[in-house]
C-alpha cells in the first residue's frame, strides 16, 4: 500500500497535546460537583439567551445545519469522498479518512451512553440519544479539519480552508443549541474532541508513517485489491 506523505505544519504535535488537554479537563470537569454545578449554570443562562434571541429565519437556518448532520446527508458524502480517493489509489488518505470518522463516531457514542446526561426539555426537533458530547457539533468538526489537513499544504489554500471550516463548525454548534437540542457545553466538547481525534491521527500519521499504514491495511486492505482486479477486468 502506497505511503503518501500528509503535508502538516511542525505545529500539529502542541496542536495535539493541547487538544487531548482540554478534552480531558471538559471531561473531568462533567463528573466533578463544583465544575459541573458551574457548567451547567452557564448553560442554562446560554438556553435561556436561545430562548430569547428566538428567530423564525434563523430557526430556518438551524434546521439546515441540523439537516446537514444527519447519517443520510454524511454517509453518502464520505462515501464520496472515500470514492474518490480510492479512484487515485491514494490509500493513506482514503484508510486516515476511515479511521477518523468511525473512531470518532464510536468515541462520542462511547462517551454518550458513559454521561447519558439529559437534552435540555425545550428542544425544537427530538432526539433519542443522549446530549454530551455533541455529535453533530464532533461530525462537523471530524470531517471539516481531515479533509483541510489531508487535502491542502500549509499555505494560503490551507488557512483559508481552516478559516471556511471554523465558520462552519461555530455555525453548526451554535444551530444545535439554537434549536435546543444541546447545552453550550456539549457542542463545545464535541468539537474539541472531534477535532482532536482528527488532529492526532493525521500527526500519526506524519510520525509514525508505517504504523498508520499498518492501521490502513488492517481497515482498507480489501479496497485496493477490488479496484485493482476492477481495472485489470476492464484493461483485459
Amino acid at each position: 500500500m502506497s505511503e503518501q506523505i500528509i503535508v502538516v505544519d511542525e505545529r500539529l504535535g502542541r496542536l495535539v497535546v493541547i487538544g487531548l488537554a482540554v478534552s480531558a479537563t471538559a471531561l473531568i470537569a462533567m463528573v466533578i460537583g463544583p465544575s459541573r454545578d458551574w457548567i451547567e449554570r452557564v448553560d442554562d443562562s446560554w438556553l435561556d439567551l436561545m430562548v430569547d434571541v428566538e428567530v423564525g429565519a434563523l430557526l430556518g437556518l438551524a434546521h439546515v445545519f441540523a439537516f446537514a448532520g444527519r447519517f443520510y446527508v454524511l454517509v453518502p458524502l464520505r462515501l464520496g469522498v472515500l470514492g474518490w480517493l480510492a479512484r487515485r489509489r491514494d490509500w493513506l488518505r482514503a484508510g486516515l479518512w476511515i479511521i477518523v470518522t468511525q473512531i470518532g463516531d464510536l468515541s462520542i457514542f462511547a462517551l454518550k451512553v458513559l454521561f447519558d446526561r439529559d437534552r435540555p426539555p425545550v428542544g425544537l426537533t427530538s432526539h433519542s440519544n443522549a446530549a454530551f458530547p455533541s455529535g453533530h457539533s464532533a461530525s462537523a468538526a471530524i470531517m471539516g479539519v481531515a479533509i483541510v489537513l489531508l487535502f491542502t499544504s500549509p499555505g494560503v489554500r490551507r488557512r483559508a480552508g481552516l478559516l471556511g471550516a471554523g465558520g462552519y463548525l461555530v455555525a453548526m454548534a451554535l444551530s444545535r443549541t439554537y434549536l435546543r437540542v444541546h447545552w453550550l457545553s456539549d457542542v463545545i466538547a464535541g468539537v474539541v474532541i472531534g477535532a482532536t481525534i482528527t488532529l492526532a491521527f493525521i500527526w500519526l500519521a506524519r510520525r509514525r508513517p508505517r504504523l498508520v499504514s499498518s492501521l490502513t491495511e488492517a481497515t482498507l486492505g480489501w479496497l485496493p485489491r477490488s479496484v485493482e482486479r476492477r481495472r485489470a477486468r476492464a484493461g483485459g
